[in-house]
Parts: structure tokens; sequence; C-alpha cells
């Protein structure tokens, strides 16, 4: 059955509410397990006291009663060698203490048996011996041997208190696992009753929520084009709607951004254009033929206007990298022939700063966006001529590792320190590290790269090497696309 928010009380269209509700739905259960759990234990605490204080008042009688027969039978001694009243009197006063006592374990014993009435039996006929007889008459001679019988009959009924100790302990412990299971079952029922409604509840909560992150997830790849709608709680549809309102204003921004973008492109490139074709006319003579100091001049202004251009494009690709995967035009690239295109590019620099360059790339092919394949090569080894000492060694180098491709390019420069290498592929990010450039880098070029790489579902990673100090960049991009 669906989950509608229709079938909800109005009350809880609130998400605030619903989580109240949530929560106390499902405390309930558990309130009501803790509230059987604590009735439970409090009956088998209430019993458990109830038979140890019986227990201990049984034993502790018991006691009493062995040692009441004993002073007895020293009385009744006693009396008959000396025959003083007062020992008669006192034996008397022995015999209500015994009595008493066999009275209060008839009280606490459940089952008393018969020895309690034998004992009172034999020490009420030995009251009446002794004082119906004379001290020393043969009679209380013989009644004196009664005590015999009299303590055995305690130490038989030691033996029933003991027993009946043991039984009740057994039924006590036969309760208490009829009641653990009990709780047991109670408990399950409950915990699944506890689950059911939190499975419920955690539905109706994450099912907007999970609208919500599909709709920013939505908006983070750049699709502008479907609307956006969030079912659910009131607020979180408020925050739906403002989401969509945030859609359309990112579509309308990003439609002006193109134009501006557009037009940016149009009117630098032209007028750069102008400029780079004047110095290379000078600086070939056609319009005449320079000083010395005249063409350094000219050659500074060349360098620079192709600088400029490169920082040009990169502004313009970064600018656009959010749509860069959309706009791929997948071809197959030969990547050795992209890499000697890249170093005749930076051929004047590289002579300049006397670098050696070590490239070990076999014919390797893989499909991609060749022009974007082209711009991560310029940007990694015009960062990697920035940064060589001069007569040091570039090395590029590439092998396939499945079906994947791996890309290196390293220098021998002071490289990138570890608290840094998380923010190099930040835009506009400078490190603490200076190039051996004229002009500081915009701090764009690294970023650029990334996004190429992530555009194409490759990964980029910066890694320490044995025989180098310098930055070591690992390209890998798929040798083929999922179009």
């Amino acid at each position: 059955m669906r989950l509608e928010w229709g079938m909800l009380l109005p009350r809880l269209r609130s998400l605030n509410m619903l989580i109240l509700a949530g929560f106390a739905l499902v405390s309930l259960p558990l309130i009501l397990a803790i509230a059987l759990t604590k009735s439970y234990v409090d009956r088998l605490a209430l019993k458990s006291g109830a038979i140890i204080a019986d227990s201990v008042g049984a034993t502790r009688n018991n006691q009493i009663l062995l040692e009441h027969i004993t002073s007895l039978e020293r009385n009744a001694r006693q009396y008959h060698v000396l025959g003083d009243p007062e020992l008669l009197g006192l034996y008397q006063t022995r015999h209500e203490r015994l009595l008493q006592t066999l009275s209060e374990l008839e009280s606490i014993l459940t089952e008393p048996g018969p020895e309690i009435g034998s004992i009172k039996n034999r020490a009420q006929q030995l009251l009446q011996t002794l004082q119906q007889n004379p001290f020393d008459s043969p009679a209380i001679a013989d009644a004196l041997e009664e005590f015999a019988w009299l303590s055995t009959d305690a130490y038989v009924l030691t033996n029933t208190i003991d027993l009946s100790i043991d039984v009740t302990l057994a039924n006590l412990q036969t309760q208490s696992k009829y009641i653990q299971k009990s709780l047991y079952w109670q408990g399950a029922a409950l915990t699944a009753l506890a689950l059911m409604l939190a499975t419920l509840f955690a539905i109706l909560i994450s099912k907007p929520v999970r609208r919500l992150g599909n709709a920013i997830l939505q908006l983070g790849r750049g699709d502008m084009s479907r609307p956006i709608s969030v079912r659910g709680p009131l607020d979180l549809e408020a925050l739906g709607q403002q989401l969509d309102w945030l859609r359309r204003r990112l579509h309308e921004l990003e439609q002006e951004k193109n134009k501006f973008l557009s037009h940016v492109s149009h009117e630098l490139k032209t007028p750069l254009a102008n400029i780079r074709e004047g110095a290379e006319l000078l600086k070939d003579g056609s319009v005449g033929q320079l000083g010395k100091s005249q063409y350094e001049v000219v050659e500074i202004l060349q360098k620079n206007s192709i600088l400029l251009q490169k920082t040009i494009e990169n502004l313009l690709h970064f600018s656009a990298w959010q749509d860069m995967k959309t706009r791929l035009q997948y071809t197959p690239c030969k990547l050795r022939e992209l890499a000697k295109r890249v170093l005749k590019q930076h051929k004047l620099s590289i002579q300049r700063r006397d670098l050696k360059i070590d490239m070990r790339i076999p014919e390797l092919k893989l499909q991609a966006d060749c022009g974007k394949l082209e711009i991560i090569l310029d940007n990694l080894i015009s960062n990697a001529v920035k940064f060589s000492p001069a007569g040091s060694t570039i090395h590029l180098n590439a092998e396939q590792n499945g079906d994947r491709i791996r890309i290196h390019v390293s220098d021998e420069g002071p490289g990138i320190p570890q608290d840094e290498r998380e923010h190099v592929f930040k835009a506009f990010y400078q490190g603490r590290q200076a190039g051996h450039g004229p002009v500081k880098g915009t701090g764009i070029g690294l970023a650029v790269v990334r996004e190429c790489v992530l555009a194409h579902n490759g990964e980029i990673r910066i890694v320490d090497t044995k025989e180098s100090k310098g930055a070591h960049f690992v390209i890998q991009l798929p040798l083929q696309q999922a179009v």
C-alpha cells in the first residue's frame, strides 16, 4: 500500500510534528515493555524477599530450638541431682520459650510436618514428669533419656526446614524462568511493533528528504530543465518550491553567462589575434629589420600574447566546466601524437631553459575529446616547465592498465608540499613555491585539468616518487567512454 500524505492528519503535515509523533508512537511499545518488566521484577523481588526472610527466620528459630533443648536437658539433670526448686522454675521458663519458638516455626513453614508436634508432646511429658515426681525418683532418671529423642526430632526438623527452603527456591526459580520467557516473547512482540512503527515513520520522513537530495544532485549536475517537485510535510514542500525557484534562477543565470562568455571570447580574442599577428610581422622583418633591443621587445610581446591567449582560454574553459561533460566530442585520440604536438608548442620555453624531455609514450589510442585531452597535457607540461630548474628533465610517460590508460607527468622542481596538495586543484589557488617563469600564473590551470579529467570519468592525483622530489601527477582515463 502506498503511503500518501493525504491519509495523515493535517496536524502531522509539519516535519517537526511528524517526528514528534513518530518518537511518541515508537516509544509507546518500549515504555509498555519497561512497565511490564518492572511489574514482573517487583513481584519477583517481593517474593524473593519474603522467601529470604522466612528462610532466615526458620533457620534462626531452628538454631534457637536446638539451644533450648540443650538448656532444658542441662537444667533437668541439675534438678535431678540437686533437687533445687529454682532449677525447676528455670526449666519451666525455658519450656515456655521452647513452645514459643515452635509456634514461630509453625507460622513460617508452609508444611511444618509431624516433627513440631512430636517435640511439643515430648517436651510436655518431660515437664509433667519433673513436676509430678521427686527429684531423685527413677521416673525422672528414665525421663532424662527422652532428651536424646527430643534432639533427634529437632535434627529431623532441621532437615525438614532445609528441604522446605529448597522446594521454595525451586518454585521461585521455575517462576522466574516462566516470567523470563514471558518477558522475552512480550519484548520481541513489542520490539517488532516498535520497529514497524519506526520503519513507517522513517519512510514517511525519508521519502521527501530523498526527493530533496535528488533535486540537489540534479542542480549539482547542471540539469536545469526538469522541474523540482517535493511532496511531503509542508515545510519540506516549501523547501522544494524554493529549490525549484533556485533552478529557474540558475537556468537564467546560465543563459546570461553563456551570452557573456560568447561576447568576452569575441571581444578578447579578436584584438589579441591582431596583437600576435603584428608581433609576428615585426619579428620576421616584414616591416623592416629590427635592432637587437627592438627584437627582444617584440619577442617579449609575442611570448606574453601567447601566455595571455592561454590564460583567456583557461578562464573560458573553467567558467564552462559544469557543462563540459555534456559537450565532450568523443573521437579516437592518439596519445603520442597529442603529446608531441603539445611539446612542440612549448619548444621555445624548453630550449630557453635547456630542459630535457624524457617521453616514453607508446602508440596508445583512447576514446576522448582530443581538444580537452590536449588542454590536460598542455597545462601539466606548462606547469612542469614553469617549476623545473634550468638543465633538469621533465618526464612524460604513459601505459595501459587494464581498461584504463595511466599518464605520468613529473618534473625535478621543488615539488608540492603535502599540506597544499588538496588545494592545488582549486581555482585561483596560489601555492608557496614560486615558478621560474617571468609571469605569475592565474592559479586555474590545474583546476581546468581536474575538471577535464573528471568530465572524462577519470581521476588525477599527486604521488611521491623515489627518483625525484618534484611534482608528479598521475592521470587515469578509461580507454572507452560510455556515451
